[in-house]
């Protein structure tokens, strides 16, 4: 086969993926980057306690998001400034408040958001000192 047969087949395919692609409707920009499952992965769910900024990222870049109805440029806010409760929304999108990952990842949310950690205790009580 030759590198023009290669070449035009390349090129074919392409521009029928762009025709096809669900890139151009406005209505649901963001289900480029969602994946077709109903269900939501295991590591994604226990990785996601630790360090949710990293598991968006490595899942955008894959394509592996839970399926979910967020907008796309909400989608990108949420995951830029408060990652855990766009994850927190993906779980209840897909499995429900009846879900033990739910509540586990509110508990976390809540826990983020108070300042339950030590390290913000210890500035808390490092300011107050100062």
């Amino acid at each position: 086969m030759s590198a023009e047969v290669v070449k035009q087949i390349t090129v074919t395919f392409f521009k029928f993926e762009i025709r096809n692609s669900k890139f151009f409707e406005l209505s649901s920009l963001s289900s480029r980057f969602f994946s077709q499952s109903d269900t939501m992965d295991t590591p994604f769910l226990i990785i996601s306690l630790f360090f949710p900024r990293v598991v968006l990222f490595i899942y955008y870049a894959k394509g592996w998001i839970p399926t979910n109805t967020v907008p796309l440029l909400l989608d990108v806010l949420l995951a830029v400034f408060i990652p855990r409760l766009l994850i927190l929304i993906y779980i209840y999108q897909t499995l429900g408040t009846g879900s033990v990952w739910f509540w586990i990842h509110l508990i976390a949310l809540l826990l983020a958001f108070s300042g339950g950690g030590t390290a913000a205790k210890k500035r808390k009580r490092k300011k107050e000192r100062s």
